[in-house]
């Protein structure tokens, strides 16, 4: 704030271009899925890592 004057005023840094910039549901959906398809293949490799280090949980 203090390189802009501490000037707060909210166009100052909330861009008024007219685009929307939210992601369409149909492709947070799909973003979402795979997210968690990665955390579930992750999730899964450190469990077999655990267990040959013999901590399983």
């Amino acid at each position: 704030m203090a390189k802009n004057d501490y000037n707060l005023s909210p166009s100052r840094y909330v861009a008024l271009n007219g685009e929307d910039d939210a992601l369409a549901l149909e492709d947070a959906v799909v973003l979402l899925r795979e997210a968690e398809e990665k955390r579930e293949a992750a999730d899964e490799k450190l469990q077999h890592i655990s267990g040959n280090l013999g901590l399983r949980q």
